[in-house]
């Protein structure tokens, strides 16, 4: 079994020869060591200053790390006591204490969480333009009716030149949101219907009528967990609502391929 310096390295490998083929970011989740990851990166890419990480927040083994490296006085000099201060009791009243549960207060307690991230990733040298919330926190706040948790998020990331990226399995909830933009939605998709909720038909319902001026969206899945060959899967006609397509890969071989195919299918795609 290989260990963790040769998962990155091979990880590493992989993301340069993404670059080498045109697509420009990476959404990556931020589990611990991957920073080191990301150095390993920067020093196999030919200009990784161009190269875009979408981390996904929150990861909780951040603060734990900061805690376990320089204790609770690390948490409080990180943040700043005023800001963790703030945001304890915007928490407090987010959970139904008595206060108002203004988005200002969320903006800032999602802001606190992005910074720790970006102060990472830029510091390898990384570009950082999408933050992505991720689906476990999406979908229970969804199913909550929680928009403004959310709201927050997407404001957040606004005023920090970012852009929201709220990943659900649940599109047909998040397109029909109330939800102001620009944020971008995430889900899963795919013409056989693998992991695409509620159902295929109400979703590509979902895709057809959402507002695009408010969002985009971003399509996960696509090969169904390898069930489709891609030159089938890029052939769905649905696809083209989308402005992007993630696709995952272990292999670097496997890159260039597909990268020629959305480009035959897709000219105008873009690839995260």
């Amino acid at each position: 079994m290989a260990g963790e310096n040769e998962r990155f390295d091979a990880a590493a490998t992989v993301i340069a020869t993404a670059q080498t083929h045109g697509i420009r970011s990476l959404m990556l989740s931020t589990h611990p060591g991957y920073a080191q990851l990301l150095t390993k990166a920067a020093s196999t890419m030919p200009d990784h200053g161009r190269f875009e990480i979408a981390p996904v927040v929150p990861y909780p083994h951040t603060i734990n790390n900061i805690i376990a490296q320089d204790g609770y006085s690390g948490v409080l000099k990180r943040f700043g006591l005023r800001d963790v201060a703030a945001v304890t009791a915007d928490a407090l009243r987010i959970v139904g204490l008595p206060g108002r549960n203004e988005e200002a207060k969320l903006e800032r307690a999602f802001k606190l969480i992005i910074d720790v991230e970006l102060s990472c990733i830029l510091g390898i040298g990384f570009s950082v333009r999408h933050v992505c919330l991720h689906n476990i926190v999406t979908d229970l706040l969804l199913s909550f009716g929680r928009f403004d948790v959310l709201q927050g998020f997407i404001n957040a990331c606004s005023r920090m030149g970012l852009r929201a990226v709220l990943i659900t399995q649940n599109p047909a909830v998040m397109l029909a949101a109330p939800l102001l933009g620009p944020f971008v939605a995430c889900f899963s998709y795919n013409k056989l219907g693998y992991m695409v909720n509620p159902s295929l038909e109400k979703t590509i319902e979902a895709i057809k009528a959402v507002d695009r001026s408010n969002c985009e969206m971003w399509a996960m899945q696509i090969l169904a967990g390898g069930a489709i060959a891609p030159e089938s899967a890029l052939q769905d006609e649905a696809l083209a609502h989308f402005d992007s397509i993630l696709y995952a890969t272990t292999r670097p071989g496997r890159i260039e391929e597909f990268v020629k195919l959305i480009g035959r299918s897709f000219p105008q795609s873009r690839t995260p």
